[in-house]
C-alpha cells in the first residue's frame, strides 16, 4: 500500500514539474514572480533614455526559440519606448519579429527596454511578456514602471479615491470600489490577460459607487486592472484567479 502511495505521490510531482513554467525572468540576479512590477529611474531631460534589463531563463531541457510581445498599460504624453531582443526595434514594434534561442538551462541577457521622457515627467507603465514561440499560453512577464521624476514635479489636483481590488485572489467575482472626488466625462474599469488582451471590460456611470466583474469563466492566473478616466491610466494593478 505504501508503494503505492509513493507510486502516485511521484505521478503528482513529476506532473507539477511538466506543466511548471518554461521560463523565468530576473533583474541584477534577484528573480522576478510572473507578473510582478519593477521600477527604473531616470531624469526627464530630452536626451536622457531610462534603460530596464530583464535576464531570461529556460528552464528546460531543450532550447527554446523565444518571443518579447510589449504591451503599453499607461504611458505619459509624449514620451517614446522601444525594446531590444537580440535587436533593437522601432517604437512601433510590439512583438518581435524573430526569435532569440536560449540553450537548455541557461540564462540570457540579451533584453532591454528603452523609455525616452522626453521632457515629459511621471510614470509610465509597460509589460513585457516572454513566451516559447510555438507556444504564447506558457509566457511569464513583468510589468516595469518608468519613472522620470525630477525635482519640481508637478502636482495633479485631481485625485481620485481608486480601491483594490477584492477579495485578489478572487474566485467567481471581484469588487471595485471608486470615487472619482469630482465629475469626469468617461470613467472604465478593464482588466487584461497576461499577453495584455482585454477579457473584460465595464463603464463607471457614476461619480461613485462599486461595481463587481464575473470571474467564474476566466482561466486560473495573473491579469492587470486598470481605472481609466477621460483616456488615462491612473492606476493599474495585479489580479490573480483561483478557482475554488
Amino acid at each position: 500500500m505504501k508503494r503505492i502511495i509513493l507510486f502516485f505521490s511521484f505521478l503528482i510531482l513529476t506532473t507539477s514539474i511538466a506543466v511548471a513554467q518554461s521560463l523565468s525572468l530576473s533583474n541584477n540576479g534577484d528573480a522576478i514572480s510572473n507578473g510582478d512590477e519593477i521600477n527604473f529611474f531616470g531624469d526627464s531631460t530630452s536626451n536622457n533614455t531610462i534603460y530596464s534589463y530583464i535576464d531570461v531563463t529556460n528552464n528546460t531541457g531543450n532550447d527554446l526559440d523565444v518571443l518579447v510581445k510589449k504591451v503599453e498599460l499607461s504611458l505619459v504624453s509624449g514620451s517614446e519606448n522601444t525594446f531590444c531582443w537580440g535587436v533593437c526595434f522601432t517604437p512601433s514594434t510590439y512583438v518581435s519579429p524573430s526569435a532569440v534561442t536560449i540553450s537548455a538551462n541557461s540564462t540570457t541577457s540579451d533584453f532591454y527596454g528603452e523609455y525616452m521622457p522626453k521632457g515629459n515627467l511621471g510614470e509610465s507603465k509597460i509589460m513585457y511578456v516572454f513566451y516559447p514561440e510555438n507556444d504564447e499560453n506558457d509566457s511569464v512577464a513583468v510589468v516595469v514602471n518608468y519613472n522620470a521624476t525630477p525635482v519640481g514635479i508637478e502636482e495633479n489636483s485631481f485625485k481620485p479615491d481608486l480601491a483594490d481590488a477584492y477579495p485578489n485572489p478572487a474566485d467567481n467575482k471581484v469588487f471595485f470600489k471608486y470615487d472619482m472626488q469630482e465629475p469626469v466625462n468617461n470613467a472604465k474599469i478593464i482588466i487584461r490577460n497576461m499577453i495584455g488582451s482585454i477579457v473584460k471590460e465595464q463603464r463607471l456611470t457614476q461619480q461613485a459607487g462599486k461595481v463587481s466583474f464575473e470571474t467564474y469563466d476566466l482561466n486560473e492566473g495573473i491579469y492587470f486592472y486598470s481605472y481609466i478616466i477621460d483616456d488615462e491610466t491612473y492606476v493599474t494593478r495585479k489580479l490573480i484567479v483561483k478557482h475554488r
